[in-house]
Formats: structure tokens, sequence, C-alpha cells
């Protein structure tokens, strides 16, 4: 009977190559090619997390105190919750959003909205607005094309910056252990073939 022709699987890279292989072989390559798929998306996940913590980071080198100029605001009718209470006076009620200029940053031609994280914090109802149009605030601005400003800075920056590249970091670790250990086992202590 004609015998079946013998599988070749080569490890080129670690100097290794089989010209009878065995079922055992076959499952430690299939770990070998299924191990480089993980360590290489754990490593293009985890530099793209370390390039937005980079990014964050200069982002955040560039806000500075500025003082900014109420350019004008939109006023938005209040929601109350009928528990709350029941008079009619709440349909008279408003919370207002501000845009702003920062002149000596920014220039005349661009207007900046408050940061969407902070637009909480001026919905309170009132029934009239508290700053007035050409009024002068003190502000937070960064970049001028991301067109926000924060009335009380960007502390939140440095942590996201941080987690970031934290994550990066592990991700690319905990890839990238398991893979450099699995082939120093194959190169140094496995050998294929019949045993």
């Amino acid at each position: 009977a004609a015998q079946p022709k013998a599988i070749t699987i080569s490890f080129r890279q670690f100097g290794i190559k089989c010209h009878k292989t065995t079922k055992i072989d076959c499952f430690v390559f299939t770990i070998w090619f299924l191990l480089m798929l993980v360590t290489l998306f754990g490593v293009g996940y985890g530099l793209i997390h370390i390039g937005y913590g980079i990014h964050t980071f200069q982002h955040n080198e560039s806000i500075t105190h500025e003082i900014c100029t109420v350019a004008n605001y939109t006023r938005h009718a209040c929601l109350q919750l009928e528990t709350e209470t029941m008079s009619n006076d709440t349909s008279a009620l408003y919370y207002y959003q501000y845009t702003v200029y920062a002149f000596s940053k920014c220039g005349d031609n661009s207007t900046l909205s408050l940061r969407h994280s902070e637009q909480s914090i001026t919905t309170e109802c009132d029934d009239d607005a508290y700053l007035k149009r050409q009024q002068e605030i003190r502000c937070f601005v960064g970049d001028c094309h991301h067109g926000e400003y924060s009335l009380v800075g960007y502390p939140d920056y440095i942590l996201l910056g941080k987690q970031d590249i934290e994550l990066g970091c592990i991700v690319m670790i905990v890839t990238t252990i398991p893979f450099i250990t699995f082939v120093s086992w194959v190169y140094f202590c496995y050998r294929c073939g019949p045993k």
C-alpha cells in the first residue's frame, strides 16, 4: 500500500524544520500561530492606546487660563419632575448654555462651547441668565480648533492619559510574554518529528 505523503512543518524563524511530523507537531504549530496572532493584536492595541495617552498629555500642555468674553447663550426650558413641584411657574424657568470668545488665544473668529462633561453644571433652572453678553469670565482653553472651554479646568485629562498608557502597556506585556516564552521553549527544548 502506498505510504501517505509526510507533512512538512517549518519553524524556519527558529532554525527548526520537520520533514516527518506528528499530531503533536501540528498542535504545537497551531498554538504558535494563534499566539502570534494574539501578540500582533496586543501590540497593535497597546500602541494605539499609548498613542492616545501621549496625545492627551500633549493636549493638556496646551491648556491655558484665559479671560473669556461671553458671545451668546441659548435658552432651554427646564423639565421639572411632577413629584418635585406641582406649581405652574416651572414653565417660566430655563437653563442657559453659553458660548464665549477667547480673544487673546483664539482671536475673534472662534467661538467656544462649554465642555460636554460640564454642561450639567450650568443646567440649574432660573428665570434669567446669570451671565450676560460681553461679560468677561475666567475660563480654561485648550486647542482652539477643538472649540471647547472649561470653567473648572481639565483635571481628568491627566488621569485619562495615564489610564490609556497603563492599559496599552499591560495589554502588550500580557500578550507578548506568553508568545516569547512559548517560542523560547520551542527553540531550546522542543524536538519535532517522531520521538
